[in-house]
Parts: structure tokens; C-alpha cells; sequence
């Protein structure tokens, strides 16, 4: 929605069930001004739905099931031609190796990326630290950065340090509420 709103032209790219609540994602981002072509369709599974338990301290828990969600399909996203300048990725799904796939290809079609990774991305780039200065803007939580840089989360300046020397862009680490 952000990125509609402010006038940019914008895409989405995610995978729902044929049910319900995939149709209200699909009419919510017509609405909002965002393309929908590469939305992928599950026959078989529901569209994903969380829950969100909020503290009054602005502490969170989400409860979350996946559902078609899970079974996010390069080759759904690059079908036609995935003709663009940037690409925000947030959690994949389970597709073997599909941010591998899907950072080749923003490199090898000039595509700038920003991500805010789940937790299947974030256990990836740990093992695999290299990827990360494939990445323009970087989004995580404090307890992230401090899993990623192996620096103690009541360090923020070491996180920032360490990540800053693996991550080529721009790195922004939110703080609770």
C-alpha cells in the first residue's frame, strides 16, 4: 500500500487460496491502485491469515498459518517477463531455494533489491552471509540484527557496525513499538 499511495507504480506478488479472503486481498489491492497480474492462484490450499495479540505495552505475538502462502513459485513471479526497478521481498515460502532464484535474477535484470526477510530468509542469509550485499535496503527487528551479526542485542551500535560491513545498502533495525 505504501508505495501505491505515494504514487509509485506497484505490483504485488503473492499466492492465495481460492476462497474468501483471497478474493478480498485481490479486490483491497484493485482498489488501492496495485497490479495484480502476478498474483498466484492455490486450488487447493487457503490464503494464509495471522493473528495478531497486541500488549498494552506494544508488545506483539502473531500466530500465523501460512496456507498458499508457503508455496510461493518463482517461476509464478517471473512468468512474462518481470519487467521492473526494484523488488521488495518479504517472507518466500518454502520453494527450495527461492530467494537464491529470485536475487540471480534481480541481478542479472538489473533489478535493485530491499527486503524486511522472514524467518526462513533470515536463517538463509545467516548461513549464508555472502548474499546479503545483494540488498539495497535491509529491514529487520533488533532481534534479528543481533542474530545476523552475532553481536548482543543490547549492542546496537556493534550490530550496525557489523552489518554495515556485510550489507552494501542501507540497513534499518526497528525497535519494538
Amino acid at each position: 500500500l505504501t508505495f501505491s499511495r505515494q504514487g509509485l507504480k506497484t505490483a504485488a506478488i503473492f499466492r492465495i487460496g481460492n476462497d474468501f479472503f483471497g478474493k478480498e486481498l485481490i479486490e483491497e489491492a484493485e482498489k488501492e491502485k496495485i497490479e495484480t497480474e502476478f498474483v498466484q492462484k492455490d486450488k487447493n490450499l487457503p490464503t494464509a491469515q495471522s493473528i495478531i495479540f497486541l500488549t498494552p505495552k506494544g508488545e506483539r505475538t502473531i500466530v500465523s498459518y501460512k496456507g498458499a502462502g508457503e508455496y510461493l513459485s518463482f517461476d509464478g513471479i517471473v512468468k512474462g517477463g518481470l519487467k521492473t526497478k526494484w523488488l521488495f521481498l518479504g517472507s518466500l515460502g518454502k520453494e527450495k531455494n527461492i530467494l537464491t532464484k529470485i536475487i540471480k535474477y534481480a541481478a542479472e535484470n538489473h533489478i535493485f533489491l530491499a527486503t524486511n526477510p522472514g524467518a526462513r530468509e533470515i536463517a538463509f542469509l545467516k548461513d549464508n552471509p555472502g548474499w546479503l550485499n545483494k540488498f539495497r535496503i535491509f529491514i529487520c527487528n533488533q532481534e534479528e540484527a543481533s542474530y545476523l551479526s552475532d553481536v548482543s542485542f543490547h549492542h546496537e551500535k556493534k550490530i550496525f557496525q557489523k552489518l554495515d560491513h556485510v550489507i552494501k545498502g542501507v540497513v534499518v533495525m526497528t525497535k519494538g513499538d
